[in-house]
C-alpha cells in the first residue's frame, strides 16, 4: 500500500501553478484547451461543478479554462484531474496488450543480526481481462484482471498530486496500481495528443499487493533471520577461540573434565575409514559429555569428512544440520560443506574438549564395563 495525503485539499494548493485543463462539451465528449476555439465557443463546461468555461488562449501564460464567472473551487480542478484519468483508462483498454511489472522486493535482516539481504522476484502476468470499469470513483479498480492461476487482480489506475496514492486493500488481494504524476505545469496539457504522449511516458506500474509475492517475503525473511542467528552464534564462539594467544595450542591440549576415557589398543582390524583417509593426515575428536563424539578427517582425494566415533548410533544421518554437510552412508560420515563452520559448529556442543590426533589408535574409546 503507498501513503498520501489528502486528494483535494492537494487540488487547492496545486490551483495557485497549475489550471483547469480540460473540460466536457453538451456531448460528454472530453476536450482540452489548446483543441478548442478562444472563448467560450465550444461549450464547455466545468466537470466538477457543471459551469460554463471559458477557453484562455493568451501568449503569456499557458493556455488554460477558466469559469466565465471565476468561481472556480479547488474540486474544479480534481474534476479535470478526473478527465485526464478517464482518459488514461481510455488509452490502457485501446493498448493491444498489458504487461504488469515483475514483482520485486528485497528482503533484509536488521541490526543487531548480520546483515542478510536477498531480493525475491514473481511474475504474474494476466492472460485476460474481466472487465473494465471507464469512470471508477477513486479508489475503485479500473479493470479486473485475470492471472494465470485463475485468480483475479484489481487493476487501479489513479492520477497523484504531490503525494503517493492511498489504496484500501483488504489482505490477499491481489492489487496493480497504476500510478500518473499530475505535471506542476499544464504545458504537457495544452490538447489531447500532448496528454496521450504525457501519460504513456509519465505512467508507473506497481504491484500493490502480488497475489504470493507478501507471504514469500515473510517466508523469506524468517529464513534470512534464522541464517543470520546461526552465523552470529558461530561467530561468538570462533572469537571466544581466537581470544587465546595461541589457538593451535588450545586445542591441542583441551582434555576432558567429565568422564575418563582409556586409549584405544592396537587392533587387528582397521576402522572403515582408514581406506580413504589422506594417509599421515592428523584428525580432530570433538567429544560429548558421554564419551562419543565426532571424527573430523581429511578425504585422500580433498576435502574433508565427519564420521561417528566410537560407534554409529541410529540417527546418525540426521544429527547435524544442513549447513554442516550431506550424510554419505559409503563413507559412513558426513561430507563437509565448510571446515570452518563445521569446526566452530562442533566447538560450541562438544562438552568434553576437543583432540588432535595422528593415528587410529590413539583415539580415546570408552572403557569397558
Amino acid at each position: 500500500m503507498r501513503c498520501g495525503g489528502p486528494y483535494v485539499s492537494t487540488m487547492g494548493q496545486l490551483m495557485n501553478t497549475l489550471s483547469i485543463f480540460a473540460g466536457l462539451d453538451n456531448d460528454d465528449v472530453l476536450h482540452f484547451v489548446g483543441d478548442v476555439p478562444r472563448g467560450a465557443a465550444c461549450g464547455c463546461r466545468c466537470a466538477a461543478c457543471g459551469a460554463p468555461l471559458v477557453a484562455k488562449r493568451g501568449e503569456e501564460k499557458v493556455w488554460h479554462f477558466a469559469h466565465e464567472a471565476s468561481q472556480e473551487r479547488p474540486d474544479c480542478l480534481a474534476g479535470a484531474v478526473n478527465l485526464l484519468r478517464r482518459l488514461a483508462i481510455e488509452q490502457l483498454r485501446d493498448a493491444p496488450f498489458l504487461t504488469l511489472p515483475t514483482f520485486r522486493r528485497v528482503v533484509s535482516t536488521k541490526v543487531p543480526l548480520p546483515i542478510l539481504r536477498e531480493t525475491i522476484e514473481l511474475d504474474a502476468q494476466p492472460i485476460a481481462v474481466d472487465h473494465w470499469n471507464s469512470a471508477p470513483a477513486h479508489g475503485a479498480p479500473a479493470a479486473i484482471l485475470i492471472l494465470p492461476d485463475g485468480s483475479h487482480a484489481r487493476m487501479f489506475v489513479e492520477v497523484r498530486a504531490r503525494h503517493a496514492v492511498t489504496l484500501a486493500l483488504q489482505p490477499g488481494m491481489a492489487a496493480v496500481l497504476i500510478e500518473i504524476p499530475l505535471p506542476m505545469d499544464g504545458s504537457v496539457l495544452q490538447n489531447l495528443a500532448a496528454a496521450k504522449t504525457y501519460l504513456e511516458n509519465s505512467r508507473q506500474i506497481f504491484w500493490a499487493q502480488h497475489p504470493s509475492g507478501d507471504a514469500l517475503a515473510v517466508s523469506t525473511l524468517r529464513q534470512l533471520n534464522q541464517r543470520a542467528q546461526s552465523l552470529e552464534h558461530e561467530r561468538t564462539v570462533l572469537g571466544n577461540w581466537r581470544r587465546h594467544e595461541d589457538f593451535g595450542k588450545k586445542v591441542d591440549t583441551l582434555v576432558y573434565q567429565h568422564e575418563p576415557v582409556a586409549t584405544a589398543q592396537i587392533e587387528a582390524d582397521n576402522p572403515d575409514w582408514i581406506a580413504w583417509r589422506k594417509p599421515k593426515s592428523s584428525f580432530i575428536f570433538y567429544a560429548g559429555r558421554e564419551g562419543n563424539g565426532w571424527l573430523l578427517l581429511q578425504h585422500r582425494e580433498g576435502g574433508q569428512v565427519l564420521v561417528p566415533w566410537p560407534v554409529a548410533i541410529e540417527g546418525w544421518d540426521e544429527a547435524l544440520p544442513q549447513r554442516i554437510g550431506v550424510p554419505d552412508h559409503e563413507l559412513g560420515g558426513y561430507r563437509v560443506a565448510h571446515e570452518v563452520n563445521a569446526m566452530v559448529y562442533l566447538g560450541s556442543i562438544s562438552e568434553a574438549g576437543i583432540r588432535n590426533f595422528s593415528a587410529w589408535s590413539e583415539l580415546p574409546r570408552r572403557p569397558k564395563e
